[in-house]
Order: C-alpha cells, then structure tokens, then sequence
C-alpha cells in the first residue's frame, strides 16, 4: 500500500522530526477552532466519528472526549510512521478511540453506513482525486451522518509586513503542491465538490485566524514553514533565509499574519 496520497508524504521531509512538531503544535492550537465548527456540524456524545489522515492522533482523541464513553472515534491514517505515533499515546479516561490503516480512496475496511460524523482536516489540499475520496467517506457515513472538511485557500493568507519575495515563494509553493498533485486554493472549491458528490444541505463557511489569536512564530510555524519543502530543493536555501527574515519580524512584534480556514459541511441523503 502507497504511504502516501498527492501531495503530502511524510517521512520525506528534509527535518521529519520539524514536522511531526508543526502537526502536534497546529493541531493543538487550533482544536478550540475545529471543536467549534464541530459542535456546530452536530457532533455530541455517543457518535462515532471517523478522523481521517488523523497523522499523530492528536484530533482523534480530542474527538473522543467529545463523544465521551458512549460514543467512538476510529482514527484512520496511512502512513506507517504518523499511524505508529498516534497508536503509541496513553489513551484518556473514558475515550474509546481506535486507530486503522486506511487509504481515504478506499475506506473498504470500515464497515458502510456506521459513522455519523467524517472529520477531514487539512487533507483534501492533497488530493488527486477528491471526487473519488468523498465517494468513499460517502460511502462510510449513516444516513443523514455529516461530513465536515477543515481547509485551507492561500488566497486568504497575509502577512504584514509582507516582503516581495514572499509572493514569489507562495506562488512557487502553489505550483510545487500543484505538480505533486494537490491544491492550495481547495478551499473555495470544497463546496460543490461535496454537492457533485451527493452531498445535501452543503454548509461553507470561513473562520479567520490572527496572530491577536496566537503568538506571531507559532503562526507562521503552522502556516508557512512546511511550504519550503513543496520548493525544488536548489530553491529552499533561499525560501529559508526569506523565512528567516519574516521570523524576525515574529520576534520583534513588528508581524501581523491573517489566515481563513474553510470549514464546509455535507449531509448523506435520508
């Protein structure tokens, strides 16, 4: 089984460990977030939720506190190295969360129509083939069960200052992800994705994240720094030192950064 879809594959970045780091770190800053649009999606105890490219497991768990002792959460991760992370965490009192290899082109070895919930975060920006995966979370959600997708649009990204050079490294970055298959601007496409799809009561919506929200390093830990490696490698020396220089920006308190995260919701049919 490939360890990876489109776009992203861990284990070969330049600094794993970095990134293992930056996955942890943005998934713990942004829960209070994702928890929300959650919430508002209909999560509440005693679902089962799937958690798809659930990479650490971080989420996951969150997740089963949510549902609590009643509910169940199934981590679903392809990759061998993030899967062995999240299994290898002490679970929490009372949360039953499993975690299983899974491909989210082929969900085959979830059983249909046993999830009320699908939570995909930060995944579909690299996929190939998103019809093909939303087919297949289709495939695993109850009647009337909710998918909810969290992702992201450079378009709605900014820094301030905001150096030249930073829009090249973005447009490259863009291209880079676009090569190896995925999309950077997925966000504003999620919506009728999910409604070609089969998806009803398609529900998009933005929430904005400031550095007034977190620290201005955190920000652009969460935001940027994985975009080096989307570069050729002869570019990421010089994508480095640009970063360097709005990271002392983040130092000096002189740096103001805005994102908008999409969160897009869908029903299975009744």
């Amino acid at each position: 089984m490939t360890t990876d879809l489109g776009s992203y594959a861990f284990g070969t970045f330049s600094e794993n460990e970095a990134e293992l780091e930056r996955l942890q770190r943005q998934a713990s800053i942004a829960w209070p977030i994702e928890r929300a649009a959650l919430r508002a999606a209909g999560l509440k105890p005693g679902m089962t939720v799937a958690d798809l490219a659930c990479g650490p497991g971080i989420v996951s768990r969150s997740l089963a506190e949510e549902v609590g002792a009643e509910g169940r959460v199934t981590g679903v991760e392809l990759n061998p190295e993030l899967l062995a992370v999240a299994r290898a965490q002490p679970a929490r009192d009372g949360a039953a969360v499993t975690f299983e290899e899974g491909n989210v082109y082929d969900l085959s070895n979830l059983p249909a129509a046993s999830f009320d919930i699908a939570y995909a975060r930060f995944l579909f920006q690299h996929l190939e083939r998103p019809l093909d995966a939303l087919a297949a979370i289709r495939r695993i959600l109850k009647p009337g069960g909710r998918l909810l997708i969290a992702d992201s649009d450079d378009a709605l990204f900014d820094v301030v200052p905001r150096p030249a050079a930073l829009d090249v490294l973005l447009q490259e970055a863009l291209a880079g992800q676009q090569a190896r298959g995925g999309d950077r601007l997925i966000g504003r496409r999620l919506a009728g994705l999910m409604h070609q799809a089969g998806f009803v009561g398609v529900r998009p919506s933005v929430v904005s994240v400031t550095t007034d929200d977190i620290d201005p390093e955190s920000f652009l830990d969460i935001t940027t720094s994985f975009k080096v490696e989307l570069l050729p490698e002869d570019r990421r020396p010089w994508a480095r030192d640009l970063l360097a220089e709005t990271y002392a920006a983040a130092r000096d308190g002189s740096l103001y950064g805005s994102v908008g995260v999409y969160f897009t919701s869908g029903m299975v049919p009744e």
